[in-house]
């Protein structure tokens, strides 16, 4: 009948967690993806926001020094240049004046031939309080050409709105430059019309120009506002440059203009200042005169559409206007322009948002996949150590089992021939000296026995040894003299070869004694046909000076399997087990505790049929060699045969 192996829960729970391994790695896998999904979009928004911020910040400071030094209507039509010099001296008492490089005024001249005739430029003279007419400077051309060409984009006979006034304004000026709309706007009412109904007269009085300081601009405030919305801990590169011809105002770290000119994680135009209505709005009478109060202003238009094809360039702007009669029109026009005069560029110092994300799903991954692994040994390892502990188990009932066997024999023979002595069964002297040396050999047998175990749990405690400077002939020869009679008895010879000059070890001599004794009487048992066993001692100086005591036999031998546990406690080779050789699989264990106590190791070399040769290593004291005991030169012991 086929016994059925029993399996423990041991077993059944790794079994368990091997199937379920697979399930949680792809939780796991579809997790991190998850993850890494959320990680992207939380730093896209978060990138994203910090663009924004920084952006309206430099807008803001712009549109708020645009604004503290422009002119309005009522300064322009009076000339009151005074009340302009108050509001220039209150903006550069702000802080503002560190970042002005000079203000103009135009003037609209509209009976000039030529739309460049028209435009007259005044500059503001701090010194004298006064907007001196000027010609138009080189760097400011390209602004002269701008408001020459804005009436030529309105048909003709046609007015512009207050919307549409700002809306061309947005695209004036450049990465420097400022221009911002002078309008005059009154509101009088119609004689015919309730006393609540106005119509607009809308007159354009010029425009104010402000040029930047740009190097202090980019020298003090961008790194200033930079190091606010993204900090020096951040991991993006950050560039702030010019629209029109890419010129570097700002980079975070040097290089970081090139890194964020290819594929920019965020690419946004700014430093498009958020003009407003910057005019005087008055009432008027049917008679002309003015009527105290305000006159609310329509509300701001929706805001700017891009283009899909080029959103940085393109910007689409919608007017409402509403006729005296109360009808509603609705007009879209379409300005091409900077939407911004500087953009700005911001990059993962990994390369790019997507690099930085896919290395923290690798990290992810790795961290996920070394956990799972970890999971997976441990469960080996648990498994493995289960099995272990059923084999320790199993070897620890043969050891009860073979030391109980070992005991039982010497007591039976002490025992029976102790009771025949105590009798009178025996009373001549010779048989009386055969029954007392049966009774001295199984006697010594017994305690060798007990002596065993008793040094095993010795070492196992961990208790240091005694050590003390030990002649390696003394611990050889005593080994071999107590196997002397074990030699005898299973016509043996034991062969002893060492030399005169070896020095000596540091260790116990009753342990290390202990030890030899455990090698010679195991190559007794497998000694093999010739019925030989050899001792040989040597000193060696390389890798370390150390003494090497090698027993050699020409037994059985042991296969690779044995030879790794051959060392483990109550191991048993199969060749030992099939020919019922007595033992109980301590001895070499307890060689290897003892070498691993003093510092030293066992080895073995074996092959089956051809014998095997076990090697006691020890380390050598550090002072001069021991006096050696035995004669000089090689020395051989030999026990009798046949004892």
């Amino acid at each position: 009948m086929t016994r059925v192996p029993r399996f423990g829960g041991t077993t059944w729970l790794a079994a368990t967690v091997a199937l379920l391994l697979p399930a949680l790695a792809w939780m796991q896998y579809d997790w991190v993806n998850q993850l890494a999904t959320a990680d992207r979009e939380r730093r896209e928004r978060t990138l994203r926001a910090a663009g924004a911020q920084f952006t309206s910040a430099v807008n803001t400071e712009v549109s708020r020094l645009g604004g503290s030094l422009t002119l309005d209507g009522a300064m322009v039509e009076r000339r009151d240049w005074d009340a302009y010099a108050l509001r220039y001296e209150s903006a550069i008492a702000g802080g503002a004046g560190a970042l002005v490089d000079g203000v103009w005024f135009v003037d609209i001249d509209e009976s000039a031939p030529s739309p460049e005739a028209r435009l007259r430029l005044h500059e503001w003279r701090a010194d004298e309080r006064t907007f001196a007419a000027t010609e138009w400077p080189p760097h400011l051309q390209d602004v002269r050409a701008q408001l020459a060409a804005e009436p030529a984009r309105r048909e003709p006979g046609e007015r512009p709105s207050p919307r549409e006034i700002f809306a061309a304004a947005s695209t004036l000026g450049d990465e420097r430059t400022l221009v911002m709309p002078i309008v005059r706007v009154q509101v009088p009412r119609e004689p015919a019309q309730r006393p609540e109904r106005f119509r607009t007269d809308l007159t354009m009085r010029g425009f104010t120009i402000v040029r930047l300081d740009l190097d202090l601009l980019a020298r003090e405030r961008l790194p200033a506002l930079a190091g606010e919305h993204f900090p020096e801990s951040s991991e993006y590169r950050v560039a702030v440059a010019t629209t029109r011809d890419g010129r570097v105002l700002f980079e975070s770290t040097p290089g970081a203009a090139i890194e964020t000119a290819t594929a920019p994680d965020l690419s946004t135009p700014f430093m498009q200042p958020r003009i407003g209505p910057m005019m005087v709005v008055t009432r008027l009478n049917a008679e002309g005169r003015a009527i105290d109060g305000p006159t609310p202003l329509p509300p701001p238009g929706p805001p700017p559409m891009a283009d899909p094809d080029d959103p940085g360039r393109q910007v689409v702007s919608v007017f409402e206007m509403r006729g005296r009669d109360g009808d509603r029109t609705v007009r879209q026009r379409t300005v091409t322009h900077a939407h911004g005069h500087w953009t700005l560029r911001v990059k993962h110092a990994a390369g790019s948002l997507e690099a930085a994300v896919a290395a923290s799903r690798r990290r992810n991954l790795a961290l996920s996949g070394g956990v799972l692994a970890l999971l997976g040994v441990v469960v080996a390892l648990i498994s493995v150590s289960a099995r272990r502990a059923q084999a320790l188990a199993r070897r620890q009932m043969e050891f009860v089992a073979a030391v109980s066997h070992e005991l039982r024999t010497p007591v039976a023979v002490i025992n029976s021939a102790a009771g025949n002595l105590a009798d009178g069964v025996v009373g001549d002297p010779a048989r009386v000296r055969r029954y007392g040396a049966a009774i001295q050999t199984e006697a010594r047998r017994l305690g060798d026995t007990v002596e065993r175990v008793l040094q095993l749990a010795g070492l196992g405690s961990g208790r240091p040894l005694p050590m003390a400077r030990v002649a390696p002939d003394t611990i050889v020869h005593e080994a071999v003299r107590l196997s002397a009679a074990d030699a005898a008895e299973a016509n043996v010879q034991v062969q002893v070869e060492m030399p005169a000059d070896l020095p000596a070890v540091l260790g116990d001599a009753g342990t290390l004694q202990s030890a030899v004794q455990n090698l010679i009487g195991n190559a007794i048992k497998y000694a093999g046909a010739d019925r030989w066993v050899r001792v040989a001692v040597t000193a060696h100086t390389t890798p370390r000076r150390e003494v090497r005591i090698a027993v050699e036999d020409h037994g059985d031998g042991l296969d690779g399997d044995e030879q790794r546990l051959v060392f483990e406690p109550f191991f048993r080779g199969r060749a030992a087990v099939a020919n019922q050789v007595k033992g109980s699989g301590l001895g070499l264990s307890l060689v290897r505790r003892i070498s691993d106590a003093h510092g030293g190791r066992v080895d073995v070399v074996s092959s089956p049929g051809h014998g095997s040769t076990f090697t006691i290593c020890l380390p050598a004291a550090p002072d001069a060699p021991a006096p050696a005991t035995a004669t000089a030169g090689a020395s051989t012991h030999a026990a009798p045969r046949g004892a």
